[in-house]
C-alpha cells in the first residue's frame, strides 16, 4: 500500500523526501541518517516514466484523457510488493472521466506539505523563470501541468493545477491524513519529522534512534542540500526550469521580495485555503 508525500511544487516536499530517506536508508544500508540526495530514490516520484513504460503506450504518456486509465493500474503493481511504499508526487488528487488518481485499494495514508502560497510564488517565479503575470497565470490555472525531471528518459507530465485545487484535492475527504506546514518544518524540524515519524508508525513499524534522527536534521541545513545539488549528486531540473532548485532558503522572504500588488492578487485568488492553514 502507498504512503503519499504529497504537496504543490516547491513547498517543501524534496525536504520530507529527503529526511525520510536518510532515515530508511539508515535501516537498509547501515548508514547514520544523515540526507544524502543520491538516496531519493528511495522515496520515487508519481507518475515517473519508468514506471509506466512497459505498460503504456508511449503517444499516450502526455495525454491525460488516456493515462489517466492507467494511474491506479500502476499503482496495484508498485503495491504487488506488498510493501509500504512512499511514493512522492505533484499530482492532483482527482478523477479524470471516472478515472480516479488513486484510491483506497492502493493508498494507505497521505503525508500534505503545505507552504505559504505568497513564498511559494517566488519559489516558482525563479525555478521556472516566469515574469510575476506568468507566476500568477500558472498558480492559478486548474489545468498547469508539471513536466518531467530531465533523468527521465521520456515524457510523462504531471497534472498540478491550481495552487489552492492542488491543497484541496488531498485534504479533504481523506481519512488517514498528516499536514505539515512548511514554515512549521523550517521553525522546528524535530517536532515535524517526529509527527511524520509518528504518522507512518501507525501503518508500519518506523523506529530510528535520536542520533540518527539528530543526523537527519542535522544534515537537512539548507547550505548543505545547495552544495548536494552543486555537486550533481542529483537531478532536480525539470525539462522546462532554468534556476537552481535550492535558491533562497529561509531568505525567501515574500514580505521583502513581493510589492503590495502582487500580495493582493495572490491573497485574493487563495484567501479561503489561506485562513483555513492560518496565513491570513
Amino acid at each position: 500500500m502507498i504512503v503519499w508525500l504529497a504537496s504543490y511544487p516547491k513547498s517543501g516536499n524534496t525536504l520530507v523526501r529527503s529526511m525520510l530517506s536518510g532515515l530508511i536508508s539508515s535501516k537498509l544500508h547501515g548508514t547514520d541518517g544523515s540526507i544524502n540526495l543520491k538516496k531519493l530514490s528511495l522515496i520515487p516520484q508519481f507518475p515517473s516514466y519508468f514506471q509506466f513504460k512497459e505498460s503504456v503506450p508511449e503517444e499516450d504518456l502526455t495525454d491525460i484523457k488516456k493515462i489517466c486509465k492507467y494511474w491506479t493500474k500502476i499503482q496495484k503493481e508498485i503495491n504487488s510488493n506488498k510493501k509500504i511504499n512512499l511514493l512522492k508526487t505533484h499530482h492532483l488528487r482527482c478523477s479524470v472521466d471516472g478515472h480516479n488518481f488513486t484510491d483506497s485499494n492502493n493508498t494507505v495514508g497521505t503525508i500534505y506539505i503545505v507552504r505559504d502560497p505568497r513564498n511559494v510564488f517566488t519559489s516558482i517565479k525563479n525555478y521556472f523563470g516566469y515574469t510575476n503575470e506568468k507566476t500568477i497565470e500558472v498558480m492559478s490555472c486548474e489545468t498547469w501541468y508539471l513536466y518531467p525531471l530531465e533523468e527521465q528518459e521520456k515524457d510523462i507530465h504531471t497534472l498540478i493545477g491550481s495552487w489552492s485545487s492542488n491543497y484541496n484535492s488531498w485534504t479533504k475527504n481523506n481519512t488517514r491524513l498528516l499536514v505539515i506546514k512548511y514554515e512549521d518544518l523550517i521553525a522546528n524540524k524535530k517536532k515535524e519529522i517526529t509527527k511524520v515519524i509518528n504518522f507512518i508508525k501507525k501503518i508500519i513499524p518506523f523506529e530510528f534512534t535520536p542520533k540518527e534522527i539528530e543526523n537527519c536534521i542535522h544534515s537537512s541545513d539548507f547550505d548543505n542540500m545547495k552544495k548536494m545539488e552543486k555537486r550533481g549528486d542529483i537531478v532536480l531540473k525539470h525539462s522546462n526550469t532554468k534556476g537552481d532548485f535550492f535558491n533562497l532558503g529561509i531568505k525567501n522572504d515574500w514580505k521583502k521580495l513581493l510589492n503590495n500588488k502582487i500580495v493582493e492578487k495572490i491573497e485574493n485568488a487563495f484567501s479561503k485555503e489561506m485562513k483555513e492553514m492560518g496565513y491570513l
